[in-house]
């Protein structure tokens, strides 16, 4: 059997395998590295007692028997823990102070593990996982998902592809709406998928505000699809099982899709955000203060919603919102900023007697806020 899989996009390259895409025009950026990587990456299913670690000057590298050897990217470092049940602290002291002895350890405990799929791009081993586990690729994704929002009237806003993740965003060309005079918001939706093992293939509502193009994604809403399917039989998981395999799972996701684009939560969430606009919000140093602690913002990230909050002069729930979607725009990873546009959904769906409790709450000061 032989083994070939999938790719995605980015405007700017942060790595070899990390694309940010904030033009539609730009989309073939995307479609080259994901077609790249299907033409690169290699999956194999092997006994765990015919892979081995072997300890480098300063790390250690992941051999399959008869197949070959690989470095290992960081997550697969942590899965390898994960799955043999080393702790994660230990794991990696010893990877820095002692690969030998780590080496030993994982050796060890691969003898009595079931078979493995190992996902390898670019000479790394970046997953370690279940023979179980269900492979659904970006590049499979995206393309469908382009076939869907053009039948769908929508359009591609934005799209980033990490080491881990890929997430496409797109918003509707015919369903709007205005919360205040000439404040618009856009229906969209956000897909993700992880081929390393690290998320569900997910669609959700996700909602554009045009003054700023800021986002919020609205997860109680969202459908997905998870990576578990049958055990495969040992070897190189060639091209033409994945892709008979892909065949099965693209017509559940393309279903997903549609049921997204089709849906009716927009209309819910302009209810919410027209109540949001007419929440005021009197103390704001204590409000995001409290608010952050809740949410679980950084130090950084609290000074930049304060600053957008007092900035854009909205002294509202809703004026909170934009100022938390405004930071996420600054967010230092996709992931971070796909994090924050999700909590401020959250922030925005609080109950008002919950919300009026966190915002009204006395200071705790976990952070010098400078307004």
């Amino acid at each position: 059997m032989e083994q070939i899989l999938k790719p995605v996009f980015k405007e700017n390259f942060v790595s070899r395998h990390e694309l940010k895409i904030d033009h539609a025009g730009n989309l073939p950026l995307l479609a080259n590295e994901l077609k790249r990587q299907r033409d690169t990456k290699k999956d194999f299913i092997a006994p765990s007692q015919k892979i081995r670690v072997v300890p480098s000057p300063t790390d250690i590298i992941l051999n399959i028997e008869d197949t070959g050897s690989y470095s290992i990217t960081p997550q697969c470092h942590n899965q390898i823990a994960g799955k043999l049940e080393i702790p994660q602290g230990y794991y990696d002291r010893l990877r820095t102070s002692s690969p030998d002895l780590l080496s030993k350890n994982i050796n060890h405990w691969l003898e009595k593990e079931n078979p493995k799929l190992i996902r390898t791009l670019d000479g790394k081993a970046r997953a370690f996982l279940s023979d179980r586990y269900k492979i659904i690729d970006n590049d499979d994704v995206f393309f469908m998902s382009v076939d869907e929002m053009g039948k769908g009237n929508m359009q591609f806003f934005r799209a980033d592809l990490t080491e881990n993740y890929l997430f496409l965003k797109a918003v509707s060309t015919t369903t709007q709406a205005e919360i205040r005079k000439g404040d618009v918001v856009q229906a969209g939706l956000i897909i993700r998928n992880s081929e390393i093992g690290l998320s569900r293939f997910q669609v959700e509502p996700f909602v554009l505000r045009l003054f700023c193009l800021n986002g919020m994604i609205v997860p109680d809403n969202g459908m997905k699809q998870t990576h578990i399917g049958r055990k495969m039989g040992e070897g190189i998981y060639s091209r033409e099982t994945q892709e008979l395999n892909a065949l099965a799972s693209l017509s559940a996701m393309r279903d997903i899709v549609r049921a997204t684009i089709n849906g009716q939560s927009f209309d819910n969430t302009v209810k919410l955000l027209i109540a949001a606009s007419e929440t005021e919000i009197i103390k704001p140093n204590q409000a995001i203060n409290n608010i952050s602690i809740h949410a679980g913002f950084t130090d950084i990230e609290t000074e930049n919603i304060l600053y957008n909050f007092i900035h854009q002069n909205d002294p509202t729930k809703y004026g909170l919102l934009n100022a938390i979607t405004s930071a996420a725009k600054n967010a230092e990873t996709a992931e971070r900023m796909t994090e924050l546009e999700t909590k401020a959904n959250e922030v925005i769906t609080l109950p008002d007697e919950s919300f009026d409790e966190i915002i009204n709450r006395k200071l705790r000061v976990k952070r010098a806020i400078a307004a």
